[in-house]
């Protein structure tokens, strides 16, 4: 038998791993213009979601109207099919509702972007420059990296793209306006390193960049910010010299 002040005690877990999760992009962006009727309507986490209104914690309007649609959830992906062809218009597209699966509610979030049916273009994509641009040398590790595209791209397959080097994924977050993307890391980027930046990227009617985009850098070193100090001194002090 036990002892009489004997106790025992435990606790339980909620089966959150400690990681919220976190928007990393909405197609379209906020505040674009000439986005082709056929564009998806994604939004895309950093780990999985629930929806705790169901339909109603992803909605496109359209002034005070709800535009019909179905909803699919994979992982942190949710994308929105409406029933029919978007009009040319205005459009809201409206986040609400959402917690990852430890039942964290998430901030809600919304684009507004503009539809045009004379900007549909069925080419693909291309880069067309970056900052710094490949091969390039000796690029501070305090830099960003930008990208720039022909014409507008999904903000969702952006954010997927991987940047990476010798020792692994650079943590970091993609921001996508239109044809231009920037990626800013966490942290100073590795110094005298090759950084690598590569992935598939498609524009706003889903078209895919023609060939995957891969392309290299290399930093360099890191800067010496350690401050001198002293560590011997002669003569020492009170001897006769």
């Amino acid at each position: 038998l036990f002892g009489a002040n004997q106790l025992a005690g435990f606790s339980t877990s909620d089966g959150s791993t400690g990681n919220v999760a976190v928007l990393l992009a909405l197609d379209p962006p906020d505040g674009l213009q000439n986005v082709p009727p056929s564009a998806p309507l994604l939004a895309l986490y950093s780990a999985p979601v629930d929806l705790t209104l169901g339909e109603a914690s992803f909605r496109l309007l359209q002034g005070d109207s709800v535009v019909p649609g179905d909803i699919d959830v994979k992982d942190g992906l949710i994308t929105l099919t409406p029933k029919t062809s978007l009009a040319n218009g205005q459009y809201r597209l409206q986040l609400s509702g959402i917690a990852d699966v430890s039942g964290i509610a998430l901030p809600a979030a919304s684009s507004t972007f503009t539809v045009s049916a004379a900007s549909q273009d069925l080419s693909a994509s291309a880069l067309v420059s970056s900052d710094p641009a490949a091969n390039s040398a000796g690029v501070s590790v305090s830099s960003t990296i930008t990208l720039n595209f022909k014409k507008a791209v999904s903000a969702v397959s952006v954010a997927q793209l991987s940047v990476s080097w010798q020792g692994g994924a650079i943590p970091g977050s993609f921001h996508t306006q239109g044809s231009t993307a920037v990626f800013t890391p966490s942290a100073a980027l590795p110094g005298a390193s090759a950084i690598r930046v590569y992935g598939t990227v498609s524009d706003l009617a889903g078209n895919m960049y023609g060939a995957n985009l891969d392309f290299t850098f290399t930093t360099a070193a890191n800067p010496d910010t350690t401050l001198p100090s002293l560590t011997r001194f002669w003569p020492k002090e009170g001897s006769l010299v």
